[in-house]
């Protein structure tokens, strides 16, 4: 049995059990008219689930300090640096050239990483960003930055 991890599983088992009791307590409202205690809620339940999950895992024995350690080796730190930088960018363009124009040069970004074609990065990013303007503006009436191009 591994101590820590019969520890860790306690210890968020037992906050996300405090936090959904307060969360319930406020009122969480319904799926219609969720209230501010919704999403907490929602969360408790997640790592309700999670810390079980753990607890089970540490109970049966199972350590997972190798997993981890392996888990780590094959992490690519540039890939992800460059996809943190690209959200940096992304973050810093988006008041100025609008939704649509840095969500197209973000996704472009971001495709072209995982390897693909550039034109196939391009065609992935011109649809995602189109997808994304679809929905959030046309269909859920949502405000997005209009860049100075305005749109």
């Amino acid at each position: 049995m591994n101590q820590r991890d019969l520890a860790g599983s306690l210890f968020f088992l037992a906050l996300a059990s405090i936090v959904l009791v307060l969360s319930v307590l406020q009122g969480i409202g319904t799926l219609g008219h969720p209230g501010a205690w919704f999403v907490p809620s929602v969360t408790c339940v997640l790592m309700i689930f999670f810390a079980l999950a753990g607890l089970v895992s540490a109970v049966r024995g199972r350590s997972g300090a190798a997993c981890v350690a392996e888990a780590w080796r094959p992490v690519r730190w540039r890939k992800n640096a460059a996809v943190l930088a690209a959200l940096a960018v992304y973050v810093a363009l988006l008041p100025y050239a609008g939704f649509l124009a840095a969500t197209f040069l973000l996704m472009s970004v971001l495709f072209r990483l995982n390897a693909l074609t550039v034109k196939a990065a391009l065609l992935a990013a011109c649809l995602s960003s189109g997808l994304a303007y679809g929905l959030f503006y046309l269909l859920l009436k949502t405000p997005l930055p209009r860049g100075i191009w305005g749109f």
